[in-house]
């Protein structure tokens, strides 16, 4: 679904594309509905630094002048487990006060009960001259609709079967994994200004996403470089791609350079001339900590382990194909995806 099918004119598409929106993730399960991810959106809004709200209800965003009405509505639809969408005045870090149009909805798992909340947040103190408040409110729905459900789906389908903590801290692996959706909604709207562009460009999107964790977790001396062409997808599978990808290289960061003083970890996009592409990634690290031998294969492969049960799941979804091959040192994952007619109208 195009943001631009939603906002039908240009002045608010522009409005749209630029504004403020931020992504806010409760554990519906913890005493108090603690904060379990925020994007960088929420960060810029409030002034808060991810550090300092993981773990803690929403409320310390409220102040002296948040009217308690609000509030009120708030929690109790909270409290049932509904939908919600309420305008409150919340209070940045350095104590300044902003409006903010927040709609929250449940998360549920496969048996109904609410495991999650996930809220959109539009920060109406930007300046929206130029658009109408329906059509802000009528974007801003959709998206927390198909972020609900995208939510859903990477959280409650993949991960909980994944066993996330045997890999991981489970919260770093949520960010983790909202992060590359956040990038590939990104994606989606720069494609709404391209009226010669009908999906999600994963060359580009890959290419961000790489730079992101490398940046992140990337051990010092461990080069990488990246080499991409351009292939469009609808949004589903750009999401399953993204996934793949983010897990993949973190997983080889993250153990298949320990105690080296230098490495390569190398990326590959290819459009295949049979229809589809390729995706490769491989380093030259220690085979024995990063993929072929025990200690920190279990963190990429085989198919066992909780992120190659991940990996197989999301590539199986699309017909696709996942093959790992380990050498004098390192190894590579190749995984192939299929762009054929049926997989097109399950994404469309």
């Amino acid at each position: 679904m195009k943001l631009s099918a939603v906002l039908n004119d240009a002045d608010a598409a522009a409005s749209f594309d630029k504004a403020q929106i931020a992504f806010v993730l409760t554990d519906a399960t913890r005493d108090d509905n603690p904060i379990v991810y925020v994007n960088e959106a929420f960060v810029r809004t409030t002034g808060y630094a991810r550090s300092a709200v993981i773990g803690r209800n929403c409320r310390f965003l409220q102040g002296a002048d948040t009217k308690k009405s609000a509030v009120d509505l708030l929690r109790s639809r909270i409290e049932a487990r509904r939908d919600v969408s309420v305008d409150i005045l919340n209070y940045r870090a350095d104590g300044q006060p902003f409006k903010n149009r927040l709609l929250v909805a449940p998360i549920k798992n496969g048996v109904g009960d609410t495991r999650y909340f996930l809220g959109v947040q539009k920060n109406l103190d930007a300046d929206e001259s130029s658009v109408s408040r329906g059509n802000i409110d009528m974007a801003l729905a959709t998206l927390c609709e198909r972020a609900t459900a995208d939510v859903q789906s990477i959280l409650l389908d993949i991960s909980e079967d994944a066993d996330l903590g045997s890999d991981d801290e489970p919260y770093s692996a949520i960010q983790r994994r909202l992060d590359a959706l956040q990038l590939v909604y990104e994606e989606l709207r720069l494609s709404d200004s391209d009226p010669a562009q009908s999906g999600v460009n994963v060359g580009p999107l890959l290419t961000r996403l790489f730079h992101a964790i490398a940046h992140d977790v990337g051990p010092p001396g461990v080069k990488t470089q990246v080499s991409v062409e351009s292939v469009e997808v609808g949004i589903d599978l750009a999401t399953r791609i993204a996934i793949i990808f983010a897990e993949v290289v973190h997983a080889k960061l993250t153990t298949s350079f320990n105690g080296l003083a230098q490495g390569l970890l190398d990326v590959r996009l290819l459009r295949l001339a049979a229809g589809g592409f390729r995706m490769t990634i491989g380093d030259d690290g220690d085979a024995e900590q990063g993929t072929g031998g025990s200690g920190g294969a279990s963190k990429i492969w085989p198919a066992g382990s909780p992120r190659g049960k991940l990996i197989e799941r999301l590539v199986d979804g699309v017909a696709g194909t996942v093959n790992h091959a380990t050498g004098i040192a390192g190894g590579v994952l190749t995984i192939e995806i299929p762009l054929t007619e049926e997989i097109n109208a399950k994404e469309n």
